[in-house]
Parts: C-alpha cells; sequence; structure tokens
C-alpha cells in the first residue's frame, strides 16, 4: 500500500503508515505529497 500526504511537511501520511505497520500491512510513504503525485501522471 502506498500513503501520501498533502506535501512533504504534512504528517497525516505518516500517522497512517504508523497505524497500517501496526497491523503488520507492506506500506510505503510518498514523500512527494499528492501535488508530486499528480505532477507524475503529466510527464
Amino acid at each position: 500500500m502506498i500513503v501520501y500526504c498533502r506535501g512533504p511537511l504534512c504528517l497525516l501520511s505518516v500517522n497512517a503508515m504508523k497505524l497500517l505497520q501496526s497491523r503488520e500491512v507492506n506500506v510505503f510513504r510518498y514523500e512527494g505529497g499528492f501535488s508530486g503525485w499528480e505532477s507524475l501522471e503529466n510527464k
């Protein structure tokens, strides 16, 4: 699972990742945030 947030300073994805990891979910945090994810789509 991939979690992301509004941007690099947002901590919501960090909290989500910790919760998921505590439940043994394989999770990766994308640090670029939503805007970074969206810009990759347009390339």
